[in-house]
This record gives structure tokens, sequence and C-alpha cells, in this order.
């Protein structure tokens, strides 16, 4: 119990594909400048619902976040990753 600290922002952001979600990972965002992450976060987007991420491109998330609001969502149940 307790609050968890992290030595990196691994931030997993909520991909709808068919049949669900999956949540790619972008590693050491904290080092990276707004236009990294977002190119780097179509491309994982784009093959995350061709199918197409490997294993270690969607675990190892420190946090995740999703854009559920835009849809007048007011609370949802969490994702947990996995390790």
């Amino acid at each position: 119990n307790g609050i968890a600290y992290h030595k990196a922002a691994h931030v997993s952001v909520a991909v709808a594909v068919e049949g669900g979600l999956i949540t790619p990972v972008i590693f050491d965002a904290e080092k990276k400048g707004l236009s990294t992450i977002a190119a780097e976060m179509k491309d994982l987007a784009t093959r995350a619902r061709e199918r197409k991420l490997k294993p270690q491109e969607y675990t190892g998330g420190t946090f995740s976040i999703s854009n559920l609001g835009m849809f007048g969502i007011k609370s949802f149940a969490s994702i947990i990753n996995p390790r």
C-alpha cells in the first residue's frame, strides 16, 4: 500500500482495436519532446490496429492514459498493465 515511485515515465496509451483495447507504451516519455511522442504514438496506434505490435511494445508501462473524456465519459475501470 502507498504511492509507487518510478524512475521513468513509461506511458501506456489506450488504443481501441477490434474486440477491445490495447495499451502500447511510450518508454521514457519524460526524456522526449511532444513531437517525438506524437510521432511514436501515431506509429504505435497504427501498428496496434493492424495487430503488429510486439509484446515488449505493450508491456512495462508505469501508468495508463485514455482520451475517453472526449466521449463524455466521467469515470471508467482502470486498465491493469501486465508486467
